[in-house]
């Protein structure tokens, strides 16, 4: 898995992928 940007955040226990968007 590639490292993720900042804008983009791992959720480990859903195993799913929030990209947080301003």
């Amino acid at each position: 898995f590639a490292h993720p940007a900042d804008s983009t955040m791992i959720d480990t226990n859903d195993n799913t992928v929030t990209v947080c968007m301003d």
